[in-house]
């Protein structure tokens, strides 16, 4: 037995009762918390077997909020899944589903809508390109984004 208190599975089973965790995320939690590598492992392999694990569906739906709600663009949701331990043909094959349901300039027209709505004058081209690749957009992306936009249209 480890040096953490109760067993791995429950431990994992409280892990992911508040919110969903790839199974990188899991192991790393569980090594965090004091369990050895065969127990992680062990443990991960099963709840992956039940279905209580899946990478491509918890990515799939980390990578929807992220563009739906947080308007983010694909760079930066490719950071995202990478930090979560998402593997990266995992995350690109994500990215290209997320893409066909939304597009990418229409998210980007929106997180600038948000960002600027409340500005008095337009931004300027050079702080509104900066502002969308920070949040992850593409150059091209950017350029039809910046260039599309007149003071009216972002209130």
């Amino acid at each position: 037995m480890s040096s953490a208190s109760g067993s791995p599975r429950d431990a994992a089973c409280r892990l992911l009762s508040r919110r969903s965790h790839s199974s990188a995320e899991l192991r790393q939690k569980l090594a965090r918390l004091g369990y050895s590598a065969d127990e992680t492992a062990a443990v991960v392999a099963e709840f992956s077997a039940r279905g209580y694990l899946n990478d491509d569906e918890v990515a799939l739906r980390w990578a929807q909020g992220l563009a739906r709600d947080k308007c983010w663009g694909r760079a930066k949701i490719s950071a995202y899944l990478a930090q979560k331990g998402i593997s990266r043909e995992t995350a690109d094959r994500v990215q290209r589903e997320v893409w066909q349901e939304l597009s990418e300039e229409t998210v980007a027209r929106r997180a600038f809508r948000k960002r600027f709505a409340a500005a008095k004058e337009a931004p300027s081209p050079a702080k509104a390109a900066a502002f969308l690749k920070s949040r992850g957009f593409s150059a091209a992306v950017i350029y039809k984004t910046v260039g599309g936009f007149t003071k009216d249209e972002i209130e």
